[in-house]
């Protein structure tokens, strides 16, 4: 996914991808606390080269026995900034779809099936009002200058005491609180 950005893109978007490990540490603690694959709407909404869309797909996947693709991809949901990524979520959805039902690659139904998954936007652009079960994912990481400081601290006040510095993910996360259902997970 990474060789998809530009040079100089990564570190303006605050791009730092999720190595496999990692993101299936994360998925094993959520259902440890109880994330239900068959039950719950998961988001990631940043969901770049799909880190945690296509084990979750697996997961989800593996719990219907690959029988319902449609309730499969019901559940699970992207946001992605850059349209390449983005394409890449899409691109790796699809091929975990057709693999699932035992075909080599991809058909156009399969691709049309995944083409709702992800949704190219800005997610501090996104009104979600607890719409998700779980919100996971791994934020952008930047930190946030002068000259953009004053809009993030005057959109979100409660982030800092007008002094400190400001990180996008902090007010990247503290949005996307607003995703999560009451009692819902945030990781």
């Amino acid at each position: 996914a990474a060789l998809q950005m530009k040079s100089g893109e990564r570190e303006r978007l605050g791009a730092y991808f999720t190595p496999p490990y990692l993101a299936a540490h994360v998925l094993r603690r959520l259902t440890a606390y109880g994330y239900d694959p068959m039950r719950h709407s998961i988001i990631d909404p940043a969901a770049g080269g799909a880190a945690f869309l296509a084990p979750l797909h697996g997961l989800i996947s593996h719990s219907f026995q690959n029988s319902d693709q449609g309730k499969v991809l019901k559940l699970l949901r992207g946001i992605e900034i850059d349209k390449r990524l983005a394409r890449v979520s899409k691109d790796l959805l699809a091929w975990r779809v057709a693999l699932s039902r035992g075909a080599e690659a991809p058909s156009d139904r399969d691709w049309q099936a995944v083409e709702n998954c992800v949704e190219v936007t800005d997610t501090l652009e996104k009104e979600a009002a607890g719409k998700f079960d779980v919100v996971v994912g791994n934020p952008p990481y930047v930190r946030i200058g002068r000259e953009d400081y004053h809009d993030y601290v005057e959109r979100w006040p409660d982030l800092t005491d007008k002094g400190g510095y400001l990180n996008l993910s902090m007010a990247f996360l503290h949005h996307c609180r607003s995703f999560v259902k009451p009692g819902g997970l945030l990781s």
